[in-house]
């Protein structure tokens, strides 16, 4: 059935397009029930908002003004402009968001959000996925001497720990001590902790008088000294215990991954760019990473 003006059904088994210009391709059980609204084929998808889009799959939903489902089964775009690019029982419920794999939801509100790996968001603009795997961790910001025109760029450091860090200050009472309480939650989530004190101003021994216990820790030294601490532990929470056993420090190589450089994959894009910079450090370590890159040259001139 197409029964609005320019409405079309190009072929398939009990479908409607119910509104102008809606249009369904063709599968089976399709909907697409408001203005511009387009279900590619599959089964049981409904496109029901202004210009919401089901490329296809089965039983997915596009419900608000220009959300869109790429397939698969049971997913929901539910913001505008959001996306879900496929899996199952993934939900784009924020405006401007992005779902995809398998049960990921990103929740109504956060918008500008996207959630991979059965992740669910936690806040507006943000990006969230059970782990991320890269070969640094950069973060940049507008330079404050500069903000218009220069970038500042820090960098991550790295561990071969899942670690929290704390860090504070005390001055140390009348009689050379002072306690330190650490967040209520520090015991449930830590282990092995490590503290690191700093006398300022005073060359004079500070020291450790009670490892942490309960949540707090002592401080001794010279009385009113200024001190600086350091908290460090291995986390116990049940997504670094998990990170142990899915990313251990050393992995070996398997499958595709065997004879192949991960350090090419980080220059293939950008290796023209920056061999100026220093040509004995940038070098491809495989004939297959130098063959990629000369490829992706040649697609990037031909589009």
């Amino acid at each position: 059935t197409a029964s609005n003006y320019c409405a079309t059904v190009a072929g398939g088994y009990s479908n409607t397009a119910s509104s102008w210009y809606a249009t369904v391709g063709g599968g089976a059980y399709n909907t697409a029930s408001t203005n511009y609204t387009t279900v590619g084929g599959g089964r049981n998808n409904t496109a029901s908002n202004f210009s919401a889009t089901v490329a296809g799959g089965y039983s997915n939903t596009a419900s608000i003004d220009y959300a869109t489902v790429a397939g698969g089964i049971s997913n929901t775009a539910s913001g505008f402009y959001a996306t879900v690019a496929g899996g199952r029982a993934d939900t784009a419920a924020a405006n401007y968001s992005f779902a995809t794999n398998y049960s990921t939801y990103v929740t109504s509100g956060h918008d500008n959000s996207a959630a991979f790996t059965t992740s669910h968001t936690t806040a507006a603009n943000q990006v969230r996925a059970a782990a991320f795997s890269t070969g640094t961790m950069d973060f940049a910001m507008d330079h404050p001497a500069n903000p218009m025109n220069k970038i500042l760029n820090q960098y991550g450091v790295s561990s071969d720990e899942v670690m929290s860090v704390y860090r504070g200050s005390v001055v140390l009472d009348a009689d050379g001590r002072a306690r330190v309480d650490l967040p209520d939650y520090f015991d449930d989530i830590n282990r092995n902790p490590m503290i690191q004190l700093t006398g300022v101003g005073s060359a004079d021994v500070v020291y450790v008088a009670e490892d942490v216990r309960g949540n707090t820790f002592a401080i001794g030294g010279k009385p009113d000294m200024k001190v600086y601490w350091t908290v460090t532990a291995e986390r116990t929470d049940i997504h670094a215990e998990i990170a142990r056993v899915q990313t251990p420090v050393v992995q070996e190589k398997t499958g595709d991954l065997r004879g192949h450089s991960i350090d090419d994959d980080a220059m293939i894009g950008i290796y023209d760019g920056i061999k100026s910079k220093n040509p004995q450090l940038f070098v491809f370590k495989t004939a297959d990473g130098q063959r990629v890159h000369e490829e992706s040259k040649t697609l990037d001139a031909n589009r």
